[in-house]
């Protein structure tokens, strides 16, 4: 594996409370390969949607 190659999370950091589970966007963001930006603009496009 060379310097630039980004070694991803096989496991996503959840956590719950009662039955609701979490994860931050940069745990998301981490997990998926993407920019933290880019997940922060799908979740405001995802509350944009529910108004």
């Amino acid at each position: 594996m060379n310097a630039l190659t980004k070694t991803l999370p096989t496991t996503p950091i959840v956590h719950t409370e009662g039955r609701r589970v979490f994860a931050t966007s940069k745990d998301v963001a981490a997990y998926f390969g993407k920019r933290h930006h880019h997940v922060l603009d799908a979740v405001d496009d995802t509350n944009l949607m529910k108004s």
